[in-house]
């Protein structure tokens, strides 16, 4: 398995985005989301938690992959996570985001249209 990923080619997201979840499939869904480099991992009580943990840190070192422990945070209730707010209460969206977005200027060409949509999703 490669163990780099050549930044900048057209694919190196998705192809990084399909490796690790080939890799974590085991906890995928389960306990944990994966987003390109960002996992969320949740369980229902610290117990749990703690052993998904375990488990997590065991396959990222199998596969030679490491955390950062400065980009990291546990047990938290709530967490802004890919641009929603995630907690037992659900989904949804980050009031910051959804404020910036509606104080962006109105769009006045097709691209400048694209590129609002691809900030929106």
């Amino acid at each position: 398995m490669p163990s780099r990923v050549p930044q900048g080619c057209a694919d190196a997201a998705s192809f990084f985005q399909s490796t690790i979840q080939k890799c974590l499939e085991e906890l995928l869904s389960k306990p944990l989301l994966v987003w390109i480099d960002e996992f969320l991992l949740f369980a229902r009580d610290a117990s749990t938690y703690l052993s998904k943990l375990e488990k997590l840190l065991e396959l990222l070192d199998f596969i030679g992959s490491k955390l950062t422990a400065k980009m990291s945070s546990l047990f938290e209730r709530e967490v802004r996570w890919c641009g929603k707010l995630i907690s037992g209460e659900g989904v949804h969206h980050d009031p910051k985001r959804v404020k910036a977005l509606q104080a962006m200027p109105y769009r006045q060409t097709g691209g400048e249209m694209q590129q609002f949509h691809c900030a929106t999703t």
